[in-house]
C-alpha cells in the first residue's frame, strides 16, 4: 500500500457503496469487465491519494483520461501551481475529510457557474477538460457553439 492515505480510503469506501469505487489493486471481477484505462474513462472523478512519492502520476493519467482528479493530500503543493489554478480543474480534498468523501464530490454542480448544460453526457470544466456525466442527464439540452 503507498502511503497513509489510502488504506484510510480502503477502511471507508472499499465495497461500501456502489457509487464510490475505491480499489487497492484493482480486483479480478472488475478488470475482467474493464480496463484501468476504461474504468478511468468511465468516471467523472478520479481519486488521486497522496502516497510515498512527492507526486503521482495519476493526477496526469486522470486528466490524460478526461477526468477530474480529486487529490487528497494534506501540505501537498501541486506542480506548477503559479501558473495553473488547480481549483478550476481539479478537486482537493483534505485528509480528515474522506469519510465525507462522497458527500463532498455529489455536491459538486453537474452545470458550470454560467449554467452551461451538459452536452452528450459531457461537460466543460472551465473550458479545460470535458468530464464524464453522471446518470439521470439523458434529456439535457446544449446550446449551439
Amino acid at each position: 500500500m503507498h502511503g497513509r492515505v489510502r488504506p484510510v480510503l480502503l477502511k471507508y469506501w472499499s465495497d461500501k457503496d456502489e457509487d464510490m469505487k475505491i480499489y487497492g489493486p484493482l480486483p479480478n471481477r472488475v478488470s475482467r469487465q474493464m480496463s484501468y484505462v476504461q474504468h478511468m474513462k468511465s468516471s467523472k472523478f478520479c481519486i488521486c491519494p497522496m502516497g510515498y512519492e512527492v507526486n503521482s502520476p495519476r493526477i496526469v493519467e486522470a486528466i490524460y483520461n478526461e477526468c477530474v482528479p480529486v487529490i487528497i493530500a494534506d501540505n501537498f503543493v501541486l506542480p506548477f501551481d503559479d501558473i495553473l489554478n488547480w481549483s478550476e480543474f481539479s478537486v482537493v480534498v483534505a485528509e480528515k475529510d474522506i469519510p465525507k468523501l462522497k458527500d463532498i464530490l455529489m455536491a459538486i454542480p453537474l452545470r458550470r457557474p454560467g449554467g452551461d448544460a451538459l452536452c452528450d453526457g459531457k461537460f466543460m470544466v472551465d473550458g479545460l477538460m470535458e468530464v464524464r456525466s453522471g446518470p439521470g442527464v439523458a434529456g439535457a439540452k446544449c446550446r449551439d457553439p
